[in-house]
């Protein structure tokens, strides 16, 4: 049974979800276009847990699970706030 998130937990998950809607504002469901999703934010223990710390979106309708590096969406969408970045 999942137990209420403490309000660090809470802040962390919703500035992934934030982070998540400002890379892809019209985010959906690769296989159904379903816009509802169930978030869960994964951070692994140990030096490197700020590296793989990753958004789970499961689609409310399908099923379907994609995951996301918080840490590369975040340099994402500072790379796109930039003068003179493009596009790799």
């Amino acid at each position: 049974m999942n137990e209420p998130l403490d309000e660090t937990s809470a802040a962390r998950l919703h500035d992934a979800a934030m982070m998540l809607e400002e890379a892809f504002p019209d985010y959906r469901c690769l296989r159904c276009r379903s816009d509802r999703f169930l978030l869960r934010l994964l951070v692994p223990q140990g030096a490197d847990a700020d590296v793989f710390e990753t958004i789970e979106t499961t689609c409310k309708r399908c099923g379907m699970v994609e995951t996301h590096r918080t840490r590369l969406l975040a340099d994402a969408i500072l790379s796109e706030h930039l003068p003179g970045s493009s596009d790799v």
